[in-house]
């Protein structure tokens, strides 16, 4: 806080009339007073104008008119003061009238002298100012600084003049005198009070501070043995809990070391346990899948070996035998029998080729060529109708691709039919894929049939024996081309007849061929 009274001399004051001065000052003052409502009183002397201004918001508590502070020898003794400020300790000053006992209590004085800065003489102030403050104040405020300290408090101004002490009246106005408290009963600390140059001295009875050092160290002792407790008990209980959760983790860990891998653990809370719970049960569930897949694939593979070696018996004693009965039929002179004997003999010798893929146009032939041959069986009452782009014919695919649907068609459609069979086979360029339709003209397929042969196509499941060429076929194209999203993706069949779309990857000509 600071005040100064530069401008009573400057020419905006020299201007104004004097009560307009007095009126500003007296502002100011509030305005001080107002802001710091821990003052008591504030008086300023002004020496140059001999006129003294005073300001007070306590009720009951006034300044008295009539005091002559130019006569008082604080204000002489202030304007002697080489540092410009003395505070004296708590007192009754002779110019304050208090109507009540609430308001009658003794005040610390801080003295102030004031200069004007355009005429600065260190000898000569321009003016004077008495700030009084509550005591309470400054107890309030060392009690702040350390609140559960045991003893005493005494204020102290730099030059260790006693200002206050508790609130007795013991040495105050006198020097600080250490040698006071030299008893080893006491102990003394000083704390530079920043805010206010003021010194705070702490004195404590010895005597207290191993007391209260004896009851804080019971205190402690305790809220260590509670605190020891409360974590032992915490210890137990989270000991406890792991164990009766980990309990069926392990039980079904050891089912899964003896086979069992739909071992599964009930979640019954939520929580990092139930994480683990809930990767256990996901790992055994992916692994029995697994294994269950393996096992059918080794199943598959072999049952697939057998029919390979029953197939492969003696290939050549076969089609060496067709030639035979060709021959035969030929002396014989049954054209039909040697036709069919030489169709079915290029078929057989086709399908011994160890090429897994061939070019489309190359399928499509051997594609005719079985159609001609069931065509002596139906009397030819079979046509088949391509509409594949020239330009197509010469991308690979994999070999027999279309002969099982047309077979499928054959027995299961075609049967009893006794108007002409018709096949029609087109193919829709998508990019990178091939979408083949294979449409026919029979019977179809009855709803329930048809739902039953869809749902195992996308389950990858077994179908029955009166379609299991359609699901081989769907196996065969996927397992090759190493994408489940190919294959027979789609069946449409009415008593009008039977739509069948197969999609296969599209490649370049002559490339990629396996072996």
């Amino acid at each position: 806080m600071g005040f100064t009274l530069e401008k009573l001399s400057s020419d905006y004051f020299q201007s104004i009339s004097q009560e307009q001065r007095d009126s500003l000052i007296t502002d100011k003052l509030f305005l001080i007073n107002r802001m710091y409502p821990y003052i008591s009183e504030i008086i300023m002397v002004d020496y140059s104008q001999t006129k003294s201004y005073s300001m007070t918001l306590l009720n009951g508590r006034d300044i008295k008119l009539d005091y002559d502070f130019f006569s008082s020898m604080l204000l002489k003794d202030l304007q002697s003061m080489e540092n410009r400020k003395i505070i004296l300790p708590p007192h009754f000053p002779e110019y304050i009238f208090s109507r009540t006992e609430k308001v009658s209590y003794p005040v610390i004085t801080i003295g102030l002298n004031i200069f004007d800065n355009r005429y600065y003489t260190p000898e000569k102030p321009t003016g004077s100012m008495l700030i009084n403050f509550n005591p309470e104040i400054f107890l309030s405020k060392a009690i702040d600084i350390d609140q559960d300290f045991p003893g005493r408090f005494l204020i102290m101004d730099k030059k260790t003049n006693v200002i206050l002490f508790d609130t007795e009246t013991i040495l105050q106005g006198e020097t600080f005198n250490e040698d006071f408290f030299t008893q080893p009963l006491y102990q003394l600390r000083k704390i530079n009070l920043s805010w206010n140059d003021l010194i705070l001295v702490q004195i404590s009875d010895d005597n207290k501070i191993q007391d209260l050092y004896k009851k804080n160290r019971i205190l402690i002792l305790l809220i260590m043995t509670l605190i020891s407790s409360v974590l032992l008990l915490t210890v137990f209980y989270l000991s406890h809990l792991m164990r009766r959760r980990l309990k069926p983790l392990l039980h079904s860990m050891e089912n899964i070391k003896h086979g069992d891998f739909n071992s599964q653990i009930k979640i019954s809370h939520i929580d990092e346990f139930s994480l683990i719970e809930e990767a256990f049960n996901k790992m055994c569930t992916t692994l029995d899948d697994y294994i269950n897949r393996v096992y059918k694939a080794e199943l598959l593979t072999q049952t697939s070996q057998l029919k390979l070696l029953k197939q492969q018996f003696n290939p050549h004693f076969m089609y060496n035998t067709l030639q035979s009965i060709q021959m035969k039929a030929l002396i014989n002179k049954d054209q039909e029998t040697s036709e069919m004997v030489q169709i079915l003999g290029d078929i057989f010798r086709w399908s011994l080729k160890e090429k897994a893929e061939v070019s489309l146009g190359e399928e499509l032939h051997f594609l005719s060529r079985y159609i001609d041959l069931q065509s002596f069986r139906f009397k030819y009452k079979l046509s088949l109708d391509i509409d594949i782009p020239i330009q197509l014919q010469s991308t690979p695919v994999l070999k027999m691709i279309f002969q099982p649907l047309l077979e499928n068609a054959i027995y299961h459609g075609l049967g009893n039919l006794e108007k002409k069979g018709k096949f029609r086979l087109s193919v829709s360029d998508q990019k990178n894929i091939l979408m083949f339709k294979i449409e026919d003209n029979g019977d179809g397929i009855d709803k329930e049939k048809l739902d039953l042969i869809l749902h195992s196509l996308q389950e990858k499941k077994e179908a029955d024996e009166s379609h299991i060429g359609l699901m081989n076929l769907h196996n065969r194209v996927t397992k090759y081309y190493g994408n489940s999203e190919i294959g027979i993706t789609s069946i449409i069949s009415s008593h009008k007849g039977t739509t069948i779309f197969l999609s296969i990857p599209k490649r370049d000509a002559r490339k990629d061929i396996k072996q």
